[in-house]
């Protein structure tokens, strides 16, 4: 699990559990996945080291899409491998010029799987952008950390966040908005130019301010957005999984189910597994890293029953 997310889990936990991010999962899996990857991309021509990440994003929805738009997802594929290839080669240069395309097409697939956004589903997308991988906190302590291609990432997921919380704050009553600006502003002072600048401040910070953005949303629309317990979580690792396993999902929706159930594990469930049970955790990675239909069931019940879902 990411500090961010040990942070909230410690500070909320005996707050009641989140409904958006569970009961949403699917469109905000889609919607986050296509978010970060319109910002690898757009990102791509200062960073082509980036390249190689793009197609991770791309399985967290290729499986739907191909049900929906086969001939999109074929675009869309080919797209990303030639740019993936020129991000190996270092050619910024044809980069700048095939990435305006590659991102008309990842608005297409954007608006072929979550045709309509509403407020709680782009405060989840919030939620997701100011904490989780390759967010705004995140990105920025994989930027102290040496890592310079993440300060153009967290510099424009931060855009984003600012998009989201501008369309937002109008719904939100005055207190609310008022610490949400505060939040974003010590954000800003985190990214304050495009390029990485030469002084660096604790990564704290960064954790800090994305926490009180998402306290403030929380709190302005009355409704807990992350998940607080175990069960709920689990239930939906679970039904990810199954709806995997069904006979006669095709491959790629199979795989799409499977890395939706990995990322939810890892992000609220996997630290604690690993504490209560270290043997049971590394089977479930292994699981994750080779999903096996037939080990899935008995191994998910194990680790239902030491998690306590």
């Amino acid at each position: 699990m990411k500090k961010s997310f040990v942070i909230v889990w410690s500070l909320l936990l005996s707050c009641g559990f989140g409904q958006v991010l569970l009961e949403r999962e699917e469109p905000l899996r889609f919607l986050r996945a296509t978010t970060l990857l319109e910002i690898h991309l757009e990102a791509l021509p200062q960073a082509p080291a980036l390249a190689p990440r793009l197609p991770q994003y791309l399985a967290l929805f290729a499986g739907t899409l191909e049900t929906r738009d086969p001939v999109l997802l074929k675009r869309l594929e080919k797209g990303l491998g030639e740019a993936v290839a020129l991000g190996r080669r270092g050619d910024g240069k044809a980069l700048a010029a095939v990435v305006p395309q590659l991102r008309a097409l990842v608005g297409q697939a954007e608006s072929r799987l979550v045709p309509r956004q509403d407020a709680l589903l782009l405060a989840g997308l919030l939620v997701h952008l100011a904490l989780g991988d390759d967010g705004v906190a995140e990105s920025y302590e994989d930027f102290h950390k040496g890592e310079e291609e993440a300060y153009i990432v967290g510099f424009l997921a931060l855009r984003r966040l600012e998009n989201l919380w501008s369309a937002l704050r109008p719904r939100l009553p005055k207190e609310a908005q008022a610490r949400g600006a505060q939040a974003l502003k010590a954000l800003r002072t985190l990214y304050p130019t495009p390029a990485p600048p030469a002084r660096l401040v604790d990564p704290e910070d960064a954790e800090r301010a994305a926490l009180d953005l998402v306290s403030a949303l929380e709190g302005g629309f009355g409704q807990v957005l992350l998940p607080r317990e175990v069960g709920p979580v689990w239930l939906r690792i679970q039904a990810l999984v199954e709806a995997a396993c069904r006979p006669g999902v095709p491959p790629r929706l199979r795989m799409e189910r499977f890395l939706a159930a990995s990322g939810l594990y890892k992000a609220y469930l996997a630290d604690t597994l690993k504490v209560l049970d270290s043997r049971v955790a590394e089977a479930l990675e292994g699981l994750w890293a080779r999903p096996d239909c037939a080990r899935a069931p008995g191994l998910l019940r194990e680790a239902g029953r030491i998690l306590g879902g």
